[in-house]
């Protein structure tokens, strides 16, 4: 018999006093692994300092997203426009363009109506079943949650355009005149569409039609050259309503 052998610990323990008493002693003994109040109330705290500082961050990137999406539906619009003067003698988009519906009765429904076969899908003239419902394709703001307005209105869209440049061709006023391809000088100055609430009239007086900010402060406004800006509403001078409708850029020519 091997009277060398080296005792378990499980052995040792059960045969040595001082073994067992410090076993005893040691300040783990009987204690079971977890949060106290005080470390479970610190995280969080922690939690939710990450939290006021991610979220604010978060919806400025996803409202960044937004803007970016909604330049480009403008940017598309302007392509449509094109379009539809390339077909129209040369004339700048109006207001109030005349088109067919579906039955081939004239309409007039106003500018989006006019570019929806310039569009890619194209879209069909819109119904009464599309009242109370979002704008479809390019003509949504996806920072906007405004419905469509009665189908005999022109409230298609969640942008609006310039109402004192081409109201209508020819111009029946002139405080409101029509323009040809090369028939501006100042393109780059002038307003041709923005966001808006959807009156789709666009004008200095802020009652009428207005440019509204809903990208991070800012409005996305496109300009006759086909440029976009991200303006605040401030910076477009629109006139109080009562004040002399002395229009001027980025009104009128």
């Amino acid at each position: 018999m091997n009277t060398n052998k080296r005792p378990t610990l499980c052995n040792f323990r059960g045969t040595d006093r001082v073994a067992q008493e410090k076993v005893a002693m040691s300040p783990f003994a009987g204690k079971i692994s977890g949060f106290t109040l005080v470390e479970l109330l610190v995280v969080i705290a922690i939690i939710a300092i990450l939290a006021a500082i991610i979220l604010p961050v978060g919806k400025r990137m996803m409202e960044s997203s937004n803007a970016s999406k909604c330049a480009s539906n403008l940017r598309q619009l302007y392509v449509a426009a094109n379009r539809w003067t390339a077909d129209n003698d040369g004339w700048m988009l109006p207001q109030s363009p005349s088109g067919r519906n579906a039955d081939g009765v004239r309409i007039n429904y106003g500018w989006p109506t006019a570019l929806f076969p310039y569009l890619t899908p194209g879209l069909d003239v819109w119904q009464s079943s599309d009242v109370g419902k979002r704008p479809n394709g390019v003509f949504a703001c996806p920072s906007s949650k405004k419905l469509n307005d009665a189908v005999n209105s022109t409230g298609y869209g969640d942008y609006s355009k310039n109402i004192i440049v081409n109201r209508a061709i020819p111009a029946t006023n002139a405080a409101y005149p029509s323009f040809k391809i090369g028939g501006m000088d100042n393109m780059s100055k002038i307003i041709f569409l923005a966001d808006s609430p959807g009156t789709r009239d666009l004008s200095p007086y802020q009652s009428n039609g207005y440019i509204v900010n809903r990208h991070n402060g800012k409005a996305n406004v496109l300009f006759y050259d086909g440029h976009v800006e991200a303006l605040n509403s401030s910076d477009t001078n629109q006139i109080p309503l009562g004040e002399s409708a002395a229009w001027s850029p980025p009104w009128q020519p």
